[in-house]
């Protein structure tokens, strides 16, 4: 195969072309690196798996094409992951004077994955300047204990800071002879040698001088005491958001965000409305505003009053993390006018504003919101296509929504089909969620949706191959062509709640092959498999023919009685109408899923 060719394969639909593609690309080794780099500027093309190619090959020609999809904010969630691990092989400190690559670190360890956060925490070791290593150190402080845990790792490899500052005195230069004066690190001694600003005197004048220190680390000390003493710090903390140090304000905001308490609801909306209403520009003030909004996001029971209507304003703020925070304090309140700002805000052109209302939807519509339904629809269908995070929070949304017009019902149908083979297990999981509960007894899924299930019994993920065996159990059609046998096959995995439920479509499929097939397990030596297979057996008298192949589904046996004659089945190529439901995949999502 040649290596052109084995690149574009790698995305095939055959997982044995795609790893004799990838075994021709290692063995190629230099030779393949810019057939992948070019690769990357491909529609649809499978960034993580080329990611990490780029990293066993040890090619740092193709972290400039990856910083730049990260900075469009094009990859799923996936694909980010897979580019931040990449990152972390690649990354050195050569690349420091390297603005594109910095840039893409920093939004990698702002991600809304914590895996993503996890992983970028060695690239910003490695790369070891200023920027990479306050992000390092804000990690090091992230709510989800791993990504905590990977950035302490990390800082702990760093050298020991040097026990006295550096001179901030003009040195004699090598090259020329002349005078060479380091003013970066001149200014960088006078923060560490320069006193807290003044603060209030009061009971709280020890906690507000630490938060209003101009160092970091002390600052970020006094937020983890603060936050370790639980809510007797409350009074301080709430106390601090009304400092003029925006260092301090912002500081609080933090303990107070990870301290979640509802007391402190009211004093972060107000800090979080004047920061945001700060004069354009003033970054300090934008950042107050931001983490004071994640805060009150955070601090949030849902039954507040008053609360929306001062929020709504900050969905259009000319800051995407302003807007990003309003819309998750939106999605936490009763108030429905929260959800239909969040619909809106799902075509912003800012990756985390869109994933923000997404979540925000996902926690906040009711099982009324049917008037949702349709711009929910036209999002998840649109181009371009929503990113996995907000596709996964949409088709969660429409899980919770009712929907009782068989128009729109098909088209949720048609929707979360093209999902159930989607780019990441979360994605593939909420679909077929939805997708089961879209269908009755009286109403059945088209062969072909059916179809895409089965062939999710082999999926990477335990949690999408139990859904998978579950949405069988309901609706797998009788008689079905090689559904017994990939039936089997879940089967061979030997997990209990994937077989019990592989069991029940056996039964549903009402052929002898079935039958033969649960006769088999019957005599498992997993007791619990085995008793229920031998109940199903218990008055189990096949009545359908299992179809051939490229043939309509066979009518029922004239040997069965009338009165329990199977429902006539609808399959492709029948002649019959074919709803739209029973389309072929939707061709907007270009991250197809592979097994």
């Amino acid at each position: 195969m040649r290596i052109e060719d084995a690149v574009k394969r790698l995305n095939h639909d055959d997982p044995a072309v795609r790893d004799q593609a990838t075994a021709t690309v290692l063995a190629a080794r230099q030779g393949a690196v810019a057939f992948l780099v070019n690769e990357l500027a491909v529609p649809g093309a499978p960034v993580a798996r080329i990611a990490l190619l780029l990293a066993a090959l040890k090619a740092r020609e193709g972290l400039p094409a990856l910083a730049s999809l990260v900075q469009r904010g094009v990859l799923d969630v996936d694909a980010r992951a897979a580019v931040a691990r990449t990152f972390g092989e690649l990354v050195s400190a050569r690349d420091a004077g390297d603005n594109d690559t910095r840039r893409a670190l920093v939004a990698l360890s702002r991600d809304v994955s914590p895996a993503t956060r996890q992983l970028v925490a060695r690239a910003c070791v490695a790369l070891g300047d200023e920027v990479a290593l306050a992000r390092l150190r804000e990690l090091a402080h992230d709510g989800d204990a791993a990504v905590r845990a990977a950035a302490q790792a990390a800082l702990a490899t760093l050298p020991p800071p040097p026990t006295s500052a550096p001179p901030a005195t003009p040195t004699p230069a090598h090259e020329d002879g002349g005078l060479h004066f380091d003013l970066e690190a001149a200014v960088r001694a006078h923060h560490e040698r320069a006193p807290a600003p003044p603060v209030p005197a009061g009971p709280h004048a020890t906690l507000h001088a630490s938060l209003s220190d101009l160092r970091r680390a002390v600052r970020d000390r006094a937020v983890d005491e603060a936050v370790a003493q639980g809510k007797g710090s409350l009074p301080g903390l709430l106390a601090a958001l009304t400092l003029p140090s925006s260092s301090a304000r912002l500081a609080a905001a933090m303990a107070l965000a990870r301290l979640q308490a509802p007391e402190a609801a009211a004093a972060l909306l107000d800090a979080a409305l004047a920061a945001a209403h700060a004069p354009p520009g003033d970054d300090a003030e934008l950042a107050v505003a931001a983490v004071a909004l994640k805060g009150l996001a955070n601090c949030l029971s849902g039954a507040e009053e008053g609360v929306a209507q001062p929020l709504l304003p900050l969905v259009k703020h000319a800051d995407p993390f302003v807007r990003a925070g309003a819309l998750l304090c939106l999605g936490r309140l009763s108030d429905r006018v929260g959800a239909r700002a969040a619909v809106v805000a799902l075509t912003d052109p800012h990756e985390h504003v869109k994933e923000a209302a997404a979540v925000a939807l996902s926690e906040g519509v009711r099982e009324e919101d049917s008037d949702l339904v349709v711009p929910l629809l036209a999002v998840l269908g649109g181009l371009p296509s929503p990113s996995a995070a907000t596709r996964e929070a949409i088709l969660l949304a429409l899980s919770r929504i009712h929907v009782s017009d068989p128009p729109t019902l098909v088209r949720v149908r048609h929707r979360a089909r093209s999902s159930v083979l989607g780019a990441t297990a979360s994605v593939r999981r909420t679909a077929l969620a939805l997708l089961e509960r879209c269908y009755a007894s009286d109403d059945p899924p088209p062969v072909g949706v059916i179809d895409d299930v089965l062939s999710r019994l082999t999926d990477d993920h335990p949690e999408v191959r139990l859904l998978a065996a579950s949405f069988l159990a309901q609706h797998l059609e009788p008689g079905m062509s090689d559904a017994v046998a990939r039936i089997e096959d879940a089967l061979d995995r030997q997990e209990q709640p994937v077989s019990l439920l592989a069991l029940e479509a056996l039964r549903r499929h009402d052929t002898d092959t079935a039958r033969q097939a649960l006769e088999a397990v019957a005599t498992d030596v997993d007791e619990t498999l085995a008793a229920r297979a031998r109940a199903l057996l218990e008055g189990f008298t096949p009545r359908t023919e299992e179809w051939s192949r490229g043939s309509p589904p066979p009518s029922t046996s004239p040997a069965a009685p009338p009165a329990v004659a199977a429902p006539p089945r609808r399959r492709r190529g029948t002649g019959e109408v074919v709803e739209a439901k029973d389309a072929p995949a939707d061709p907007g999502d270009h991250h197809k899923h592979k097994p």
